[in-house]
Order: C-alpha cells, then structure tokens, then sequence
C-alpha cells in the first residue's frame, strides 16, 4: 500500500512513527481544562512540535530548570506551530473541541521525558495567566 489515512477523535493517540519521528493527534482531555491544569513535562531529548488545527490550546512554557520558572502562557492561532523545545517545562490547555497535532522523535518516551506537579503557587500563576 502506498499510503495509509489516519484519524483519532478521542485524548491522544500516536498515529504514525517511523525510527525517526511521530505524529500524534491531542483532543481534549480533562486533565487539560484550566481549572483541572496541575503538571509539566519536559523533554530531554528533543523538541515537541504542537498545530492546532481547531478549538482553542494555550501553551504553558517555563524555563529548563529543575522546576518550571517565567511561566508564559501562549494562545495558539489555528494552524499555528508552537515548538517546545528540548528541556523547556510545558503543558497546555485545551478547549473541548480542541484538536492538536503533535509531532516529536519517535524515540521519546518516559526515560526521556520528566514530569512533575503544579505548586499550589504555580497553578495560581497559571490561573492569573489565563483568565
């Protein structure tokens, strides 16, 4: 076969990999409601390419400390690229008809990506950030 069309309507779900890069799609989630917001993750072996293709997504970015630190929130435009780059803490927050394309290596998984919780403090930064 010459080619293959893929779709996904429902949270997020790797589409394509091939050993050099992934497409994925993100719809909405709960986790990623502004009031429910409450973790980061960061790469560390690669950038994160995010185009939103319908709905609304705010991209949350901080600095590549040991913590998230100048948080800026990003309102993306439709079929616009944001690229989290290699060590940047980011998450985003999705509207319920939000429909996210994401693009990174395929190689990245849970070895190479870190996480961690929202402070009480840093929630309340992105809450402000948003409203």
């Amino acid at each position: 076969m010459l080619y293959e069309l893929l779709a996904h309507d429902d949270g997020f779900k790797i589409l394509t990999k091939n050993d050099k890069w992934m497409v994925a799609m993100l719809n909405f989630l709960p986790q990623f409601l502004r009031e429910a917001i409450g973790a980061w993750e960061m790469h560390t072996e690669t950038d994160e390419a995010f185009l939103l293709l319908e709905g609304s997504c705010t991209m949350l970015v901080g600095g590549n400390d040991d913590k998230p630190k100048d948080v800026e929130a990003v309102p993306l435009k439709k079929n616009e690229v944001f690229v989290a780059k290699k060590y940047a803490w980011h998450t985003h927050i999705l509207s319920k008809d939000a429909k996210v394309l994401v693009i990174e290596n395929s190689d990245t998984n849970e070895e190479n990506t870190m996480r961690c919780d929202m402070t009480p403090e840093e929630k309340q930064h992105v809450l402000e950030l948003t409203s």
